[in-house]
């Protein structure tokens, strides 16, 4: 049934809310995102508990991660640093969370819809509904910045600065066989459209997009090419 399971319980008999995603942690746990519920929750043996998200709609500020309210979270993807990347998507930010601490903050983004930072620092960068996150063999994370119509990239540098890989940012389909930073794709813009454009990297460091309003799953190589596969 949907709603809001209390912690403590057997995860079988516990209550979600339109679940998005599942990670295994670095602990080897299982975390799910109960994406209504606006929060992520551990499977320990026969327990489920809340480490991120009160239940509550929030702005996603900083402090513990149990004491946050977010806004509809859609992804978790694992840093090399062993943290979790939550895609805070209706707060158009990307938060990492520290499961040794329980301390969560904001590396991307400050809740305002819009687009910018391209060149300079990740923390200073503007998304808009970011949807998911992957990382390639060298340690740089990729986004899905969703009503950007873009996928960016933040390196793995001291300065993480971000730049825009996929779509010069109009929606729509074009580009196949040129550079990706030219082409067009079509992602869901609308605050109210669903998550939409999750990504993953090979280990050779392809990029594979699910190009979710094109019908289409594109590639883009090393070269930085993106073609329909």
């Amino acid at each position: 049934l949907a709603g809001l399971g209390p912690d403590g319980q057997d995860p079988r008999r516990t209550d979600l809310y339109l679940p998005q995603d599942v990670t295994i942690g670095p602990d080897k746990l299982a975390y799910v995102l109960d994406w209504n519920n606006h929060r992520i929750r551990r499977i320990d043996g026969d327990t489920m508990t809340t480490v991120v998200g009160t239940g509550e709609l929030g702005d996603a500020p900083d402090g513990y991660g149990s004491e946050t309210s977010l806004n509809h979270p859609t992804h978790m993807s694992i840093s090399p640093r062993g943290t979790f990347i939550i895609s805070a998507w209706h707060n158009s930010k990307l938060m990492e969370f520290d499961p040794a601490s329980g301390m969560l903050k904001s590396i991307c983004g400050n809740g305002m819809r819009s687009f910018g930072g391209d060149g300079g620092p990740a923390s200073l960068a503007l998304l808009d509904l970011p949807t998911a996150t992957a990382w390639d063999k060298d340690g740089n994370m990729y986004i899905t910045d969703q009503a950007n119509q873009r996928i960016r990239m933040v390196d793995n540098t001291k300065e993480a600065i971000i730049t825009t890989v996929v779509g010069n940012g109009m929606p729509g389909f074009s580009g196949d066989g040129m550079p990706a930073v030219e082409a067009q794709i079509k992602l869901p813009g609308g605050q109210a459209a669903a998550p939409a454009g999750r990504i993953t990297v090979d280990g050779e460091g392809n990029l594979y997009i699910a190009d979710t309003a094109n019908h289409r799953i594109r590639k883009v190589d090393v070269a930085g090419i993106i073609t329909t596969i």
